[in-house]
């Protein structure tokens, strides 16, 4: 009788160590899943915060060639845009923030920097926006302003996907340095 009752319990603490493995190994792939989709998450948000500079650059870029900064429809039309890129930016910000294990305290400061930036021009421009009648040429060139740092980033957003951190990573750092020395300038100026 002890003798089936030893064998009982040494199955039973073998059966307990099986399955004690076996969750671990469910716990680590479990783990592993949340981790990646994490850094999804930050890449993907983040990149629609590029994104929605990129297209804020090119709208000011089609809105400068076609000469419809007068137009109201137009500037209603690109104010809610701006509205819908704060938000993004200010998403992406709050994401890297919220993430400190996985983005470097630089990328969450350049992130941080550049929604603080475009913060402030975001608030001037909405104010020229809303400006009745024609905007003046310095209107245009303060609105032109965001086009043209953005635009010395050779492959800003274009070339990035959603899961390539390192590559979204690259390009907010290249427009963070080239936003600073913009504001150096005119700072300088």
């Amino acid at each position: 009788m002890t003798k089936n009752k030893n064998k009982f319990i040494l199955l039973l603490i073998i059966a307990v160590a099986i399955s004690g493995v076996g969750f671990g190994v469910w716990q680590n792939y479990e783990l592993r899943t949340a981790h990646k989709q994490e850094k999804f998450h930050v890449a993907q948000t983040v990149q629609r915060g590029a994104y929605f500079l990129y297209t804020t650059r090119s709208s000011i870029d089609t809105i400068n060639n076609e000469n419809k900064w007068d137009d109201l429809k137009t500037r209603d039309s690109f104010r809610v845009w701006l509205a819908y890129a704060q938000e993004s930016l200010n998403n992406a910000n709050s994401t890297l923030n919220d993430f400190p294990s996985l983005v470097s305290f630089q990328d969450r400061t350049n992130m941080n920097d550049i929604s603080s930036w475009y913060s402030q021009w975001w608030s001037e421009v909405a104010n020229i926006l809303s400006k009745p009648g024609p905007l003046t040429d310095q209107d245009k060139e303060r609105i032109s302003k965001l086009s043209n740092t953005i635009s010395k980033v050779d492959g800003f957003y274009v070339t990035n996907k959603f899961n390539d951190w390192d590559g979204i990573s690259s390009s907010l750092a290249k427009l963070h340095q080239e936003w600073k020395k913009a504001i150096e300038e005119q700072e300088g100026n």
